[in-house]
């Protein structure tokens, strides 16, 4: 969904364009889906939430409670500005709870917050009221059982929804979905290997067909089994999904991410590990990290950097925007992956805090390394020096600094 034919109220930092990123990759507008994309809320501890393990999110949330309330009563009135329809929801539990509808805080205007989300009209499905409805509410319902992971529960409604049409194209999806539930965990390299067929080409289309959105949290500890079945088997360019870090990413499991991508002893030589490395940084809240880890990448893997921050997954919208923004600039030499760490010194001068100089011998790297230490601040001297040598480097790089502080 694109949002552009509105113009929505001001809004500062992260926020429109992590919207924007949202409505773009899934449609319609969920506060739940904002903090999970943001990092204000750890997506283990929403899972848990929703196994019923926390009363409500409350102490989850890492800023505290009236940081999660100040920055969703932000988000909902920059969405409202897109002129979309909200749509109250209900939170479902999983497992245990299955099916029962979960207090998201207890807080009553925070609650209310994460229970409504915003889509156009046009995005939801219009069955016909006379002929459909009955079967619209047992494929609903038959969804919903399989989103709590309740395999009984599942085959009951399959089994209602059949009665009222053995033809209802969910009916295939369902069996899939059923199954992926009832399967035992998998086990060594080859059922690690059997399993990820079965995920990628059999239950993840099932389940976003069916699920759609709930898809992500049906899949998720499907793939996080393929995760540990692969623990120890080592990585393998030409074969690079089969290794733990794949499966782990697409399960959001950031610690194994993590963990499995440094255990690899060439883990620094190898762009597609560094890729997964950097997104888990990310969503671990470890920002200086990752944003070393793709500077790295736009020094000495461009290409994957480029692949990586153009997809719908990359998870820092900040540097999406800067990105895109630098594409548009008419900049002599022009503008390719290894400049964009320092243009990000340039748009964000916060990056020459968070990220060490790179030391390298390129010009890419010479000129960040001069960008930074002109941010830092140095003697007159030295600051002259930093500018001579920029400019030799990149003379439009050196007008767009010197514009940033007004000069």
């Amino acid at each position: 969904m694109s949002a552009t034919t509105a113009t929505p109220p001001a809004a500062s930092g992260e926020l429109p364009a992590a919207i924007q990123q949202l409505l773009s990759a899934q449609g319609f507008y969920s506060p739940i889906e904002l903090l999970l994309a943001t990092n204000r809320l750890a997506y283990d501890d929403y899972q848990a939430w929703r196994r019923g393990d926390h009363q409500t999110l409350d102490d989850l949330f890492p800023d505290g409670v009236d940081a999660a309330r100040s920055f969703l009563d932000d988000a909902a009135t920059w969405v409202r500005g897109l002129h979309l329809d909200a749509e109250t929801v209900p939170l479902l539990g999983t497992e245990t709870v299955g099916g029962i509808e979960l207090t998201a805080s207890a807080n009553a205007h925070l609650d209310d917050l994460l229970h409504t989300e915003y889509r156009r009209d046009v995005d939801r499905e219009q069955p016909d009221l006379f002929l459909d409805d009955t079967q619209a509410e047992a494929q609903n319902r038959l969804a919903d059982a399989i989103v709590s992971r309740d395999a009984a529960a599942s085959g009951e409604m399959l089994r209602r929804l059949a009665a009222l049409d053995i033809g209802h194209w969910a009916i295939s999806h369902a069996m899939t979905l059923i199954e992926a539930l009832q399967a035992a965990r998998p086990t060594g390299t080859d059922g690690a290997r059997d399993r990820l067929d079965e995920v990628e080409n059999r239950w993840l289309p099932a389940a976003s067909a069916l699920l759609r959105s709930d898809a992500r949290d049906f899949l998720s500890p499907l793939w996080r089994d393929v995760g540990r079945a692969f623990e120890g088997h080592p990585f393998e360019p030409d074969d690079a999904r089969a290794h733990a870090s794949w499966a782990y990413l697409h399960g959001l499991d950031w610690s194994g991410v993590k963990r499995t991508v440094l255990g690899e002893p060439a883990w620094q030589t190898e762009p597609m590990l560094q890729v997964r490395l950097a997104h888990a940084q990310w969503r671990l809240g470890e920002r200086r990290y990752a944003i070393r880890t793709w500077f790295a990448l736009c020094w000495h893997a461009p290409g994957h950097f480029a692949e990586s921050i153009e997809s719908a997954t990359f998870p820092s919208s900040t540097l999406q925007r800067a990105w895109t923004d630098a594409h548009a600039q008419d900049l002599d030499p022009p503008f390719t992956a290894p400049w964009f760490p320092a243009w990000m010194v340039i748009v964000h001068p916060g990056t020459a805090r968070e990220a060490g100089s790179a030391g390298g011998p390129s010009e890419p790297e010479q000129a960040f390394d001069h960008l930074v230490a002109l941010r830092r601040g140095h003697s007159d001297r030295e600051d002259l020096d930093h500018r001579r040598a920029l400019k030799d480097l990149h003379p439009d790089l050196l007008n767009r600094y010197l514009a940033s502080i007004g000069e």
